[in-house]
C-alpha cells in the first residue's frame, strides 16, 4: 500500500486590545492511497512435512496472491479552529474555542464493506471527523494555578479489528481539571477528567445509547514532590474508574490507581543518583479486552492488556 498526505497549514493570533485575544487555524489535507490487499483462503498443505495430509494440513490459510483487491481513492477535508481568550488581569481569564477535524482512514478501510471492488471508498468515510466546543477557565498566582475545560464533542468512526466492522457516531461531554501548588520546596500538581460519552449512531442499532468501549467516567492523577538539600522525594498516584471493554456493555472492566515513586541526590556538581519504580504496589489493573464471545455460566478466555507490574531503575549520571 501506497499514501500520500499534503497537509497546507496556516495559523493566526491576534490581540485586539489589552484583554482579548483571538486565534484561529486552518489545515486543508488531501492525498491518494493505492495499491492492493490480500485476503486468505484455505488450501492443502503438508505443513510439517511428515507425508500425510491430515484434516487441518487440508485447510490450511494461506494469502490468495492470484486475486488482489485493488486500492485507488483519494480524499481531502478540512480542519479549522477559532479561539477567543479574554483576560480579566494577570491573574484570571475566560477562553472559549470551536474546532472540526479530521483524520484519514487508512489501513481500517481495507476488509470492510465501506471499500468498493474497483478500490473506492463509499462517500464520506475516507476521513473521519470530530467537532468540539470547549469553554475554560484559567486562574494563576505565584503559589498555585487553576484550570477548568468544559468540553462537548461530536465524533463520526469507521474502524475495524480481525472480523469486526465499526461505524459509529459518538457524543460525550465532560470537565477537565488540572492545577499545581507550590510553597517553598514542596510542589503538588493535579488533574482530573470526567467524561459522558453515549454512541448515538451505529452500524450495530443495539449498541445505540451505550457507552463507547474504554471511556472512564472519572481519570485522575495527583503527584506531589518535595526538595531539601540536595534531594528530592516524590510519588504519582494515577487512576481510573471502570470501563466497558466493548460497545455491547457486557463485560466491565474494574477501575484501578497505581502509584509510580522516585527519589533523587546531586551528590556533587555534575554526580546523581536517581531511583524510579512504576507501578510501586505491583497494581494489577486491565486497561482494555478485546471483544471475544462472553457466555454466562461458563470458563471464559479473554485477551487483556494488564498493567506493566512493578520496574525499578538506579541510575548514575554523571554531567561533564
Amino acid at each position: 500500500m501506497n499514501y500520500s498526505v499534503d497537509a497546507p497549514y496556516a495559523n493566526v493570533g491576534i490581540d485586539i486590545s489589552d484583554r482579548i485575544n483571538v486565534e484561529a487555524s486552518l489545515r486543508y489535507d488531501f492525498g491518494d492511497a493505492s495499491g492492493y490487499y490480500l485476503n486468505n483462503m484455505q488450501t492443502p498443505i503438508d505443513v510439517n512435512k511428515d507425508g500425510v495430509m491430515s484434516s487441518i494440513d487440508s485447510t490450511t490459510t494461506v494469502l490468495d496472491n492470484a486475486n488482489p483487491n485493488p486500492v485507488d481513492y483519494s480524499y481531502e477535508y478540512l480542519s479549522y479552529s477559532v479561539g477567543v481568550n479574554y483576560k480579566f488581569d494577570d491573574n484570571m481569564a475566560v477562553f472559549g474555542r470551536w474546532s472540526e477535524g479530521g483524520r484519514a482512514n487508512a489501513d481500517r478501510l481495507l476488509y470492510s464493506p465501506y471499500i468498493t471492488s474497483e478500490g473506492k471508498t463509499i462517500n464520506g468515510l475516507s476521513a473521519d471527523e470530530v467537532s468540539q466546543a470547549e469553554l475554560g477557565f484559567k486562574y494563576k498566582t505565584k503559589n498555585y494555578a487553576l484550570n477548568l475545560t468544559g468540553f462537548y464533542s461530536l465524533l463520526s468512526e469507521q474502524n475495524s479489528e480481525f472480523d469486526k466492522i465499526f461505524y459509529i457516531d459518538y457524543q460525550s461531554y465532560g470537565l477537565e481539571l488540572d492545577g499545581a501548588l507550590s510553597f517553598g520546596d514542596f510542589e503538588l500538581l493535579a488533574g482530573a477528567t470526567y467524561t459522558k460519552a453515549e454512541i448515538s449512531k451505529s452500524n450495530n442499532p443495539e449498541q445505540e445509547g451505550n457507552t463507547p468501549r474504554r471511556v472512564p467516567d472519572l481519570m485522575y492523577n495527583i503527584s506531589p514532590s518535595y526538595r531539601f538539600g540536595g534531594a528530592s522525594v516524590g510519588f504519582s498516584v494515577i487512576g481510573t474508574t471502570k470501563v466497558y471493554s466493548q460497545f455491547d456493555n457486557v463485560v466491565v472492566l474494574p477501575g484501578f490507581a497505581y502509584v509510580n515513586a522516585f527519589a533523587g541526590y546531586n551528590i556533587t556538581k555534575g554526580l546523581a543518583i536517581r531511583l524510579n519504580v512504576n507501578n510501586l504496589f505491583n497494581t494489577f489493573g486491565i486497561t482494555e479486552m478485546e471483544g471475544d464471545a462472553f457466555v454466562d455460566g461458563a470458563t471464559n478466555y479473554m485477551r487483556g492488556r494488564p498493567l506493566t507490574g512493578r520496574a525499578t531503575k538506579f541510575s548514575i549520571i554523571y554531567n561533564f
